[in-house]
């Protein structure tokens, strides 16, 4: 930690950390909702409006499917499945059977992933293999 980065130094120890909410934070917010206020909110701040009441009458849809739009490329749909995508709109110029030979590419994958959350080293243990 020096004068020039005050932020690093060690594990959650920085000094100009901001602390979070608290109660009474979330009061002020609360008032300052009711006294007209307009509240944006986006990702996990969306949840603690709605969770904490300050708009009545509106709930949070979850998304059930996790979709890849756009330069969707064949050697990056194995692990892209891996980490939870499970839908892929391909470019035009893309072919569907092509993209799909990318989910036999690669046999198994040696990180930890949504599918296998645990790495393949330990996998190879548990199974007796080194």
């Amino acid at each position: 930690k020096t004068d020039l980065t005050p932020n690093l130094g060690g594990f959650a120890a920085t000094d100009d950390m901001r602390p979070g909410l608290g109660w009474t934070g979330l009061v002020n917010l609360q008032n300052f909702v009711k006294n007209g206020g307009v509240y944006v909110g986006s990702d996990e701040s969306a949840d603690l409006a709605v969770s904490m009441g300050f708009s009545p009458g509106v709930s949070i849809q979850r998304a059930t499917r996790l979709r890849a739009i756009g330069d969707v490329l064949h050697d990056h749909l194995f692990f892209m499945y891996q980490c939870g995508f499970d839908a892929f709109a391909l470019r035009e110029d893309q072919d569907p059977q092509e993209a799909l030979s990318a989910f036999n590419t690669f046999s198994d994958g040696y990180q930890t992933s949504v599918l296998r959350p645990v790495p393949l080293f330990r996998r190879r243990l548990a199974a007796g293999k080194s």
